[in-house]
């Protein structure tokens, strides 16, 4: 994976872990929440992160043991080419860390930040869990979050980031987008349920998404949750099958760890 990133290339994404990803856009490799494995399963082995040092960006969502590798970012921190958006509500994240303030871009939402060919518009995650629409009542769960439209060229990736409360309509409307990064959950504590009573409501957001070419499917095989919080490829599956139905000409895939996917 670190070989083929660091590489000249076509733009593509890797999956460094079950949501974490590193990016080649335009020739800007960057990252989004980037996890080594054994961060969170110590039976994983070491991971060599030398080549990360090749990164021009790191964007951070929000403050998750699965998206903050707190010993990675803080080995980062020391490289002096890495610029860092961090949104404000993962401040402490940035201290912590050592994370020097002169690199750091704190984005506010629907502000574009412009790094070299690469523009990246923040807006509110919908991370907190509703019972019913977002922002009705008192969430039962939740941290706030930051998604990412990404753009560059004519190109334009959209990463809502991870989603509990599936409403589309609080999310800003940037029309049609080339790719959606979707991350799957279908029901708190739902896993092992055959029939997870989520699975209609982020089916409906993806599509409302209006991705033209492709869908990745992540939030998978993550090996440090308890079974009854862990999505499947059979799960995967099963949207995919329901997209399919839904998104004429859209490809919908689950891409595999550390494997090349196309932008």
């Amino acid at each position: 994976m670190m070989a083929e990133w660091q590489a000249d290339g076509a733009d593509a994404m890797w999956l460094m872990y079950a949501a974490d990803y590193l990016l080649r856009t335009a020739g800007v490799r960057w990252a989004i929440d980037p996890v080594r494995l054994n961060y969170l399963v110590d039976e994983a082995g070491p991971v060599p992160t030398g080549a990360l040092e090749d990164l021009d960006l790191v964007v951070m969502t929000h403050n998750h043991h699965d998206h903050v590798d707190a010993v990675l970012l803080t080995e980062l921190a020391r490289v002096e080419g890495i610029r860092w958006v961090v949104p404000h509500h993962m401040r402490e994240i940035v201290d912590r860390c050592g994370i020097p303030k002169s690199r750091l871009i704190a984005p506010e939402p629907m502000k574009p930040v412009t790094i070299g060919p690469l523009r990246l518009t923040a807006f509110d995650g919908l991370h907190w869990e509703y019972p019913g629409r977002w922002g009705e009542g008192e969430p039962v769960a939740g941290i706030e979050a930051t998604g990412y439209l990404a753009e560059w060229g004519e190109r334009r990736l959209l990463v809502p980031g991870d989603t509990r409360t599936y409403d589309s309509g609080a999310l800003p409307r940037f029309g049609p987008v080339n790719t959606v990064l979707a991350h799957v959950w279908l029901g708190r504590g739902a896993g092992l349920d055959p029939a997870p009573p989520r699975l209609g409501e982020l089916c409906s957001f993806i599509a409302s998404l209006r991705p033209s070419e492709k869908v990745c499917l992540g939030h998978l095989e993550e090996v440090s949750r308890e079974p009854e919080d862990y999505w499947t490829r059979e799960h995967a599956d099963e949207v995919r099958r329901r997209l399919e139905q839904t998104l004429d000409g859209v490809a919908v895939e689950a891409p595999e760890l550390w494997t090349r996917v196309s932008l």
